[in-house]
């Protein structure tokens, strides 16, 4: 069933920002941080929508100031993080502007933690970071408005219980070419953590969501349990292991339409389907001396942007490092592999790969340049040819001017 709650999700954002001007009223007392900065970029792309049909390089400018902000007192604290990132190019057609608001707030009492989160954001669907990306080669922008409050209860000094909730609204604007298919989204969570020692921690999570696209053509019930560790091997190695089950309940609606004597008969038939799968989350982190590997390894239920669920298996590497004072670097490299599990969805099965290359080098006080290359290919499954694999190039270089921070702390 279809539900039109994009004001319902307008109203919860705007009480987050009350929520936070209200705390900032207060704050006089109170300890704060306040740190702006300004990050200046020129890119290269030879292939920006990752498509294998002609195609042409485009450059592009690209400019990001960004905020963020700390009040805190003894019980309780809120932040702001905002940025604006326009991108021009040589081709304008594919000018955007993407923006980011996230705000949070908690209150502490001695065994009980209130906290909420929210946000708003667009981001087009030919940044690399979207969960869009590499999906189709028509531009697009996706809209989200998120809201996130929670319950932590400190049952003693080894046990805690936190319940959550999260409700989040997608739109896509432009998305005509795109099978893009906005949705809402509703989960509720609850997780039990106890810490059987100083270097080992148990949790076991309960989470149940609710999916509905807002074109009324699929829904899914998705309810998931997992059961986690988290160990301390040593002073500079430590892992994160989850093992879960999942079961999906989809719907979908599928409209028969044919004439009848000049008329024009329509009949909707909804088609269910459930099945089971499989969640994991394995993750290695070892710190170096300056720096830190962290390896993932993951398979999970995600929404799909063209409707309905898929399955994710994932594999990650990262390494950053600071080399000397001035100098640092990171190292990056992503495998994604989407399957679809809902029936009658629209998804594009495929297999994404990144890798990306970064260097720094702090030139001066506040002053920070850098150099980057990237690198992305897609592979959709129904594609068999061997010939028909995207791929793209990107090599940036970059300034960022932070500001001088504002502070009490």
């Amino acid at each position: 069933m279809h539900r039109t709650i994009t004001v319902a999700a307008a109203k919860r954002i705007v009480f987050i920002s009350l929520f936070a001007v209200s705390i900032n009223n207060t704050a006089i007392s109170s300890e704060y941080v306040i740190e702006s900065s300004i990050f200046s970029q020129a890119k290269y792309n030879d292939n920006i929508a990752l498509t294998d049909g002609p195609h042409e390089s485009v450059s592009a400018i690209i400019i990001t100031p960004q905020i963020r902000g700390i009040i805190r007192d003894k019980n309780w604290s809120t932040s702001i993080d905002a940025r604006l990132k326009t991108n021009t190019y040589t081709d304008h057609d594919l000018d955007s502007t993407d923006k980011l608001l996230n705000l949070a707030g908690d209150y502490r009492q001695e065994r009980n933690i209130y906290a909420v989160t929210g946000g708003y954001s667009i981001y087009s669907n030919f940044n690399s970071d979207s969960a869009d990306f590499g999906i189709t080669s028509s531009r697009s922008d996706r809209k989200t408005l998120s809201f996130a409050p929670s319950y932590t209860r400190l049952l003693n000094e080894a046990l805690s219980f936190r319940v959550s909730y999260s409700f989040i609204d997608v739109e896509y604007i432009g998305s005509g070419f795109t099978g893009f298919i906005p949705y809402n989204l509703d989960t509720v969570s609850g997780v039990l953590i106890y810490s059987l020692s100083e270097i080992d921690q148990l949790s076991f999570t309960l989470q149940a969501s609710d999916y509905e696209s807002k074109d009324a053509s699929i829904e899914y019930q998705l309810y998931v349990v997992r059961l986690g560790l988290e160990h301390q091997f040593s002073e500079t190695l430590s892992g994160s292991f989850q093992l879960g089950s999942s079961r999906r309940n989809t719907t979908n609606l599928n409209t028969t339409r044919f004439d009848f004597f000049g008329t024009e008969i329509s009949i909707d038939q909804e088609i269910d389907f459930s099945n089971n799968g499989t969640v994991i989350n394995m993750g290695l982190t070892s710190t170096l001396e300056k720096g830190s590997i962290t390896v993932n390894l993951g398979r999970d239920d995600v929404v799909d942007s063209t409707g309905g669920l898929s399955v994710i298996d994932s594999l990650s590497l990262r390494l950053q490092e600071k080399l000397t004072e001035l100098w640092s670097y990171s190292v990056g490299i992503r495998y994604d592999d989407y399957s679809a599990v809902s029936s009658n969805t629209r998804t594009s099965d495929r297999e994404l790969l990144n890798f990306g290359l970064g260097v720094y080098y702090s030139f001066a006080r506040n002053w920070r340049a850098s150099a980057s290359y990237g690198y992305n290919a897609r592979k959709n499954k129904s594609d068999l040819s061997d010939t028909s694999s995207p791929h793209s190039n990107a090599v940036a270089v970059g300034l960022t001017y932070n500001f001088p921070a504002l502070s009490t702390f």
